[in-house]
């Protein structure tokens, strides 16, 4: 009997070592709320559902690398683009107004966390997410007035065409500093970001994009609404009324895939 016994568990234990590794698919989901300073009665803080307007990106943990998105709880592993449109954040058929997707995380120590990049487009305020896993059901973004705030968003390269960020600045926005950030270099490259149309450059003015890392925008780079003609300085910055973000890429082909992030520094008057 004892001879039978370890037969089977050998047999067992060999079709075990043999068997290919299986993905480990996860579904996430989390409610995102903003904070605008307010308390309750009690002392904490007054926090407010945000169920449209907010695009997400999915990186695998500590990376730049995109993860690959599916529907959360979909039979037929529906694809999801990453980063995730606003129009696909709101809607009933892809995120329900949270962000929630199904993924394999690329975790090779747990299999388990992913890196979180949430923004809501209406101000430009920004949470980023690390080790986010399938029990993190919160996210809570600070949008409080006169307080500095560090916003950043994915720009692609679409040659020659002026293309919107999708973040609409508030009224009484003052934009400190704006910079960016490459993931993919792009040689003989320059990408210009502005308020659009004649002031396409008027933040950043043709950086080049050959160099990866934050790139440390030089005075011939920079933009007249963030600069003095003579000094340089950053003398005030620019306060916005009712602007959207653009971006230019100088040079290049086309591609839908993020090749960094505009990352910008900004207060928001209180109304």
């Amino acid at each position: 009997m004892k001879r039978l016994w370890l037969t089977i568990f050998a047999i067992v234990l060999a079709f075990t070592l043999a068997a290919p590794a299986q993905a480990e698919f996860q579904d996430m989901w989390a409610k995102v709320y903003k904070w605008t300073g307010e308390m309750n009665s009690d002392g904490s803080a007054k926090l407010t559902a945000v169920t449209t307007g907010i695009t997400f990106q999915i990186l695998a943990k500590d990376s730049n690398t995109q993860e690959t998105l599916y529907v959360y709880g979909s039979n037929a592993y529906t694809s999801l683009t990453n980063p995730v449109s606003t129009a696909n954040y709101a809607s009933t058929s892809y995120c329900k107004g949270q962000v929630q997707f199904r993924v394999d995380p690329t975790d090779t120590t747990y299999d388990r966390y992913v890196d979180v990049i949430v923004t809501d487009t209406n101000g430009g305020f920004t949470k980023f997410v690390e080790d986010f896993d399938k029990y993190t059901h919160t996210i809570v973004i600070d949008e409080r007035p006169n307080v500095l705030h560090h916003g950043l968003i994915p720009f692609r390269a679409i040659y020659s065409t002026e293309t919107s960020t999708g973040v609409n600045f508030l009224a009484g926005t003052k934009i400190k500093s704006v910079q960016l950030e490459v993931v993919t270099g792009q040689s003989a490259r320059g990408l210009s970001v502005g308020r659009g149309g004649a002031n396409n450059h008027s933040f950043i003015n043709r950086e080049t994009l050959a160099n990866t890392g934050y790139i440390t925008t030089s005075f011939a780079s920079t933009g007249t609404d963030l600069s003095d003609a003579s000094s340089r300085d950053y003398p005030n910055g620019y306060t916005f009324t009712t602007d959207t973000a653009m971006y230019t890429l100088s040079s290049g082909a086309t591609s839908t895939t993020p090749k960094g992030y505009i990352h910008y520094y900004f207060s928001y008057g209180r109304k």
